[in-house]
Order: C-alpha cells, then structure tokens, then sequence
C-alpha cells in the first residue's frame, strides 16, 4: 500500500492517494493483497515526513487513526512529525494520549522528553 499511495500522490497530491487508500481498502480489505495495518500507513507517513512533506504525513497518520483510534504508535508519529516540524504545540497532545494508551511506548517516551527539553515556545518567539 505505501507503494500505491506513493505514486498516487506524487502524481495527483495527497488527498488523492488517501481517497485512493479508502477505495482499496473497501475492495480489498482481508484479501491478504495489500497492507492496510496501521504500521503500513506509518511506514507511508514516515517517508513522506522525511522528504519534508510534515502536513502530508499528518494526513496519512489521521487517515490511519481513523481505522485504528487506539494506535499508540499512530498517536506518537504525529507527535513526533509535529515536534520535528516545530509545531510544539499539537506535538505534546499526541503524545501524551500515546502514553495514555500504551504507557511503555518508546517513541513517544523519547518524542515527549525532547519536547519538554525545548524551550518554551514564549521563549523561541523572543529571540
């Protein structure tokens, strides 16, 4: 599936490769042809977070909540985009759910320690 979603959004954007994901989830889920799992679309926003693409990684991993609310690795990657991308504010709720979820979650425990050890967002619009 992060094949399929790739080529769909380079060639007709991200909101096309998620209306994409829905119409082959609906033919092909439980067929064993394509990955539907929360660790696919991970993987998928994963790739797109790092070619800088932060808002589109967003929307796969909002995509992948949509199936699987309880993820706690979904909850911590978008806690973890929205750290890497600076918006500290959205990164903090993320992650905490993430804990509240899955207390043990490595990620999130890492993500979570390295916004606390930034500096207020106050403080970083003053310099």
């Amino acid at each position: 599936i992060v094949v399929e979603l790739a080529g769909t959004a380079a060639s007709e954007g991200i909101d096309a490769a998620l209306v994409r994901y829905d119409e082959l989830r609906f033919e092909h889920y439980g067929a064993g042809v394509y990955d539907f799992s929360a660790a696919a679309l991970g993987g998928a926003a994963g790739n797109l977070a790092q070619a800088g693409l932060s808002e589109d990684a967003i929307k796969v991993l909002e995509k992948s909540l949509q199936h699987y609310p309880e993820s706690a690795d979904t909850l911590a990657m978008i806690g973890m985009v929205h750290l890497e991308s600076g918006n500290l504010e959205a990164a903090r709720p993320a992650l905490e759910r993430a804990l509240a979820l899955e207390s043990e979650n490595h990620m999130a425990q890492r993500a979570l320690q390295m916004l606390e050890a930034t500096p207020a967002i106050e403080e970083q619009s003053k310099e």
